[in-house]
């Protein structure tokens, strides 16, 4: 199942609790990486936009929580990556970049420096073969769990 930016923000699978400080916490960070993965899309085979999710639970994120809350069989392949090597080509700025290009890199710099002064606990999930959805995801201070989708096409 993939998670839109509506179910995301308005229907977590459990509810965040109505306390100002959680509340506060969890909007600011959630409308921080919109602002910073609106208009990205991340290249493989197919070029995937990104969707941020919050999850309100602090249960410690493990594959068969993520699976149970993306609602896919336990048994589906998921395969755990370092942030920084995830999105080592994204940040990477070449040489021969155009403004652009060096833009884009700049952006996506901009975004893993925010996941990682912004939540602790970071994992990258890639769920699937071929078409794989990746959850990028942290915790918060008041132990939700805040993050972004996207997807990746490997043949």
């Amino acid at each position: 199942m993939e998670l839109t930016p509506t179910r995301g923000l308005t229907a977590p699978r459990h509810p965040i609790p109505p306390s100002p400080r959680v509340m506060k916490d969890r909007f600011s960070i959630f409308d921080r990486l919109h602002q910073l993965s609106s208009n990205l899309l991340w290249m493989s085979e197919t070029d995937a936009p990104f969707e941020v999710f919050a999850w309100s639970d602090g249960e410690e994120m493990t594959p068969k929580n993520l699976l149970q809350k993306i609602d896919r069989a336990l048994d589906t392949t998921v395969k755990m990556v370092d942030l920084d090597k995830f999105f080592k080509n994204a940040i990477a700025e070449q040489d021969w970049y155009d403004e652009e290009e060096r833009e884009i890199a700049q952006r996506y710099r901009s975004l893993v420096e925010t996941l990682k002064q912004s939540l602790s606990k970071i994992k990258v999930y890639q769920v699937g073969q071929t078409e794989i959805d990746v959850y990028i995801v942290g915790q918060l201070p008041s132990g939700n769990w805040v993050g972004l989708s996207t997807k990746v096409v490997e043949t």
